[in-house]
Order: structure tokens, then C-alpha cells, then sequence
């Protein structure tokens, strides 16, 4: 009865050094789970920023003429949209050249204007056997590291001929804003 009494009301050092250990491993797994679920969230949530972006994008270059209709032959730099189509699927060559020559000089504007907000954008025009007509932007595979990128090809009516419009969305991985 007497080694009871000694030890009534005693902590062992190596109890609370257990459960702190514990304490700290449970807390270590639960901020690595967040982090990991934080980051996969963020994630799709830019994919789903670029489709929507992408999906806005193609849609206003294949069917309209952009604002103002005319933009190809004003000051193209005061044009607010940049459509492609003369009428709906049908490109015009003249605003193809147009969006071509901005490439240099106003890419940025330009992208902006489309609705890309921080994506890149490369859009490319070809016709049904894969020639090359007119291309605007950058391409995702020029630049270095890993990418996040979203694709739409559509088809449209370019000189009296099939084309296909490829629209591409991308952003370096990470590179979140």
C-alpha cells in the first residue's frame, strides 16, 4: 500500500513525452493533408478558369466578327474584340492577317481583349490536310518547365475551303496568380 501512495497524483516524464509526440505527428499529417487538398483545389480550379476561358475564346473567334465588325480594317488596336468570322464559321482572311500582324506588337493587348486574363494563348489556323495558314500567340511547348494547357479545334469554312481553328489556353504549372 505504501508504492501506491508514492505514485498517486504522479505524471510520468515519458508519458508526456508519448503524447506530445502523438499530438505532433497527428498535427504534422493534418497540414500536409490540407496543403496537399489546398493545392489540388487550386488546381482545378484554374482548369476549369481555362475552359471556361477557352470555351469564351473559340466561340468569339469562329462566329463573330468582333467589335467593331470592321476591327481588320480601323486602328486594330482600339478594337474590344477580336473576332475571326465574316459571318458564323465562316474566317476571314483579312482578319486572320490582321490578328497575325498584332502578334509581334500587341500580343498582350490582344490577349486580354480575348478574355485570357493571365493564360497564354496560341491560336492557329489550318487548313483540312494540316497546311498552315495564319497562327497568332505562343506556342505552350516554346517555353521551358512543365505545363497546364486546354485544346478546342474547331471547324470553319476558310476561302471557299474546310479549316480548322485550334484555340490553345496554357500557363506554366504553379503559376498561379
Amino acid at each position: 500500500m505504501g508504492k501506491t501512495i508514492a505514485m498517486k497524483g504522479q505524471l510520468l516524464s515519458t508519458e508526456v513525452v508519448l503524447a506530445f509526440s502523438m499530438f505532433l505527428a497527428a498535427l504534422v499529417v493534418f497540414l500536409l493533408s490540407w496543403s496537399f487538398i489546398s493545392y489540388s483545389f487550386a488546381s482545378q480550379e484554374e482548369e476549369l478558369q481555362m475552359q471556361l476561358a477557352l470555351s469564351g475564346i473559340s466561340d468569339a473567334l469562329v462566329l463573330s466578327p468582333g467589335d467593331p465588325s470592321d476591327w481588320e480594317s480601323t486602328v486594330k488596336e482600339n478594337a474590344s474584340s477580336f473576332g475571326l468570322a465574316s459571318e458564323k464559321n465562316v474566317l476571314s482572311d483579312q482578319k486572320l492577317s490582321a490578328l497575325q500582324s498584332l502578334n509581334q506588337t500587341q500580343y498582350d493587348a490582344v490577349r486580354e481583349k480575348m478574355g485570357a486574363g493571365r493564360h497564354q494563348v496560341y491560336i492557329e489556323a489550318r487548313s483540312g490536310n494540316g497546311t498552315l495558314f495564319y497562327s497568332f500567340g505562343r506556342k505552350s511547348g516554346q517555353m521551358n518547365g512543365s505545363i497546364a494547357s486546354v485544346t478546342s479545334e474547331r471547324m470553319a469554312i476558310l476561302n471557299d475551303s474546310i479549316a480548322i481553328l485550334k484555340v490553345e489556353i496554357w500557363r506554366q504549372k504553379g503559376a498561379f496568380a
